[in-house]
């Protein structure tokens, strides 16, 4: 079950890419440019999401007695 879980998928993968750089670095290599490609998207979206997340923030507390309220 541990599997399903997030973080052990992201540390199976970093081991992977530890284990390919070191026994196939052409082939690591070659690999290179999908890496930066995610890279790329990551950094377009960060903005529109910050940005989207404050005025979400914003509309919900139109109401300012609902701000106080839990």
């Amino acid at each position: 079950m541990g599997y399903r879980q997030l973080y052990v998928q992201v540390l199976v993968a970093i081991v992977i890419g530890i284990v390919l750089a070191w026994q196939r670095p052409d082939l690591a290599t070659s690999t290179e440019p999908i890496g930066t490609t995610f890279i790329t998207a990551m950094k377009m979206l960060i903005g529109p999401i910050v940005f989207l997340t404050i005025i979400g923030g914003v509309a919900g507390v139109a109401d300012l007695k609902k701000a106080g309220r839990r």
